[in-house]
């Protein structure tokens, strides 16, 4: 993935100093926001505005900081030669959280121009405005870095979607996989079909069933595989708790992973000249559609069921980590807690993370109450584990 930092990089004057002192930062981020060809991010430090806007087509780069550095020192109008514009520390660490989405590449062998948002300069009075703005509520920072980790995790999906690939996004429940694929379907227009896993589903319930009456019941992948092959729309299929399917559904479900070359879907009754995606159903029988529409993630917990070889070597894994910068808004007791129970999901010791819905609802950096709903939920799944909890915070102090 490109981030911005690239292309500050390239075009504007890095000083190894800032650039040093920037990687100790961290910085909170929102979601980018992409209209036409101009993607803008916005973010925050202490009481520092940030904005980075890239305008695509013209690789333009534009920024802006409220602190003082940025505008009383003459960074945001200094020129070097071929170079203009010196960011501050804030803007070098806020440009390596900006990812730039796949679908808007920049060309990197040409000019990159970097200059200030709007002039540069801001009144008197503006600055003032800025350096009186109240700190950010704590909750809106909790909620920004969980933003900016779904955001970064739908980036790395998207990529994998886009080289023709098949996501298997490994992560716990509540890390923002759901979330992550609807920012993709919308980024890209595309219909989006869900299915969660369950044991008690059947081949039939997943591709279709045709009734006695005639009467058709498709199913999610009949629907995906139809708006793909009757309306021409580009579908999403993005099939959750995969692991959680019975032996039979995982085996209709793993045969469209792979597309099957036109004259072989010919040789099969395929009436089409482009590569497919097939699977088939019992009572439904033989379903198909275009592999150019029809993209196909995959995503599984790491707690419980073991991941069979064979789903490996169709997709291509994506771990969905907790981010080191959600748990920097925290204390360092309250951050190393959360930690500790993300890390221990990944390892498959407990069944489920301190969830991002649950860190939202943070008072404060020291709130640990936060943890008592968690303990509840673990005892009623695995009690091992929430003594294991309740050891971890009683190692920590709490």
């Amino acid at each position: 993935m490109t981030t911005m930092r690239t292309l500050l990089d390239l075009g504007a004057i890095v000083e190894a100093g800032r650039a040093r002192r920037a990687s100790t930062l961290s910085i909170s981020t929102s979601t980018a926001k992409t209209a036409l060809k101009r993607t803008t991010w916005t973010g925050s430090f202490k009481t520092y505005n940030l904005t980075i806007a890239l305008i695509h087509n013209q690789n333009k780069v534009e920024l802006e900081c409220t602190c003082a550095d940025w505008f009383k020192a003459g960074g945001a109008l200094e020129a070097d030669g071929d170079r203009n514009t010196r960011p501050c520390k804030h803007l070098l660490a806020f440009s390596d959280r900006c990812t730039i989405p796949p679908l808007m590449p920049v060309d990197l062998s040409s000019p990159i121009s970097v200059a200030p948002l709007g002039s540069g300069k801001k009144s008197g009075q503006t600055q003032r405005k800025a350096k009186a703005k109240s700190p950010i509520p704590f909750g809106e920072q909790v909620s920004a870095q969980i933003g900016a980790a779904i955001e970064a995790m739908s980036f790395e999906i998207e990529e994998l979607l886009l080289d023709g690939q098949v996501p298997l996004v490994i992560g716990p429940t509540g890390c923002g996989k759901t979330s992550a694929h609807r920012m993709i379907a919308l980024r890209n227009s595309q219909s989006l079909v869900e299915s969660a896993g369950a044991a008690s589903y059947s081949d039939a319930d997943l591709v279709g069933i045709v009734h006695v009456n005639g009467d058709p019941f498709p199913g999610p992948v009949a629907d995906a595989f139809s708006a793909a092959r009757e309306m021409g729309e580009s579908v999403l299929l993005f099939l959750d708790e995969f692991t959680r399917f019975n032996a039979r559904a995982q085996e209709a479900l793993m045969r469209p992973l792979l597309p099957i070359a036109a004259d072989a879907a010919q040789a099969m009754g395929i009436d089409t000249d482009v590569p497919v995606r097939v699977t088939s159903a019992p009572f439904w029988g033989t379903e198909w559609g275009p592999a150019e529409k029809i993209q196909i993630s995959l995503a599984c917990n790491p707690w419980g069921t073991a991941i069979d070889p064979a789903l490996i070597r169709r997709t291509t894994p994506v771990f969905a980590d907790f981010p080191n910068a959600l748990a920097e808004v925290f204390s360092d007791k309250v951050g190393q807690a959360i930690k500790a129970s993300w890390s221990a999901v990944k390892d498959g010791l407990w069944p489920l993370p301190i969830e991002y819905q649950a860190l939202a609802k943070a008072k404060g950096p020291d709130d640990a109450s936060i943890f008592r709903a968690y303990s509840y939920r673990l005892r009623a799944i695995d009690p091992a584990a929430a003594e294991g909890f309740t050891a971890t915070l009683q190692s920590l102090g709490f």
